[in-house]
């Protein structure tokens, strides 16, 4: 895997630390002027992002950047590893693993790199076990992540006190969620949030959560009845949506 230089991870940071989509391009910039091979992967994969989803040049990128993923010198930059799938977020890199299969193998070796701010998204694949995976040697693995989804409810209870650890969170996703919306507060970084099948006991209890920075909100559970204060909770809610509501 290639190092990279003091001035490359200062720019990765920078990218990190914002939502801001400029960083990334001088990122690219920078990479094409020191002849880096990945400099042509972050522009095309920030213009996917801001291609409209039917458009045909959307589809062409997403060509183009899986074919530099599959690239021999993608290849020897990334983790040799039959764990993780490779793609893009962002501008950046989002990885796609499995947490049984993750937690069988040794990934000490691995574990600097994948905390490193290339990784812009992780994503865990479902699966039905009722062993808890380790936290530290699955999920905590990714602890720089921006953008987090569970696959699975198997995250272990205490998934919002292990994720106030980490500030620069931005997306996440949860399935079945049986906790209170007050235990979200304490994330007020979070721009996007998708709470699947979450306790019906939750909702009634909005007005505890204050995340004044979302965007997106998504809730994918029934129940019945109104649910106010969404402006007070979230004053910067630009999308919502209602899965299944029947009030």
């Amino acid at each position: 895997m290639t190092a990279d230089s003091a001035e490359l991870t200062g720019l990765l940071a920078h990218c990190a630390a914002t939502h801001d989509d400029t960083p990334r391009l001088v990122l690219a910039d920078w990479l094409e002027e020191h002849g880096d091979f990945r400099a042509g992967f972050v522009r095309a994969a920030v213009e996917f992002e801001r291609t409209p989803p039917y458009d045909f040049k959307r589809f062409q990128l997403g060509y183009r950047l899986r074919a530099l993923l599959e690239s021999p010198a993608f290849k020897e930059w990334l983790p040799a590893s039959d764990v993780f799938g490779w793609g893009w977020r962002r501008g950046l890199l989002k990885a796609v693993a499995g947490s049984p299969t993750l937690q069988a193998k040794d990934t000490s070796d691995i574990a600097d790199w994948l905390a490193s701010d290339w990784i812009e998204g992780v994503e865990f694949d479902p699966y039905s076990t009722t062993t808890r995976p380790n936290w530290e040697s699955t999920f905590g693995l990714f602890r720089n992540t921006r953008e987090l989804c569970f696959g699975s409810g198997n995250y272990g209870p205490k998934v919002l006190e292990r994720l106030r650890e980490w500030p620069q969170l931005r997306r996440l996703r949860l399935p079945s969620l049986t906790r209170q919306w007050a235990d979200l507060a304490p994330l007020p970084y979070l721009r996007s949030l998708t709470l699947d099948r979450p306790d019906y006991t939750m909702l009634r209890d909005l007005h505890t959560a204050w995340l004044p920075n979302l965007e997106v909100l998504g809730l994918d559970k029934e129940w019945g009845g109104d649910l106010p204060h969404w402006g007070t909770c979230f004053p910067n809610l630009q999308s919502l949506t209602l899965a299944q509501y029947d009030g």
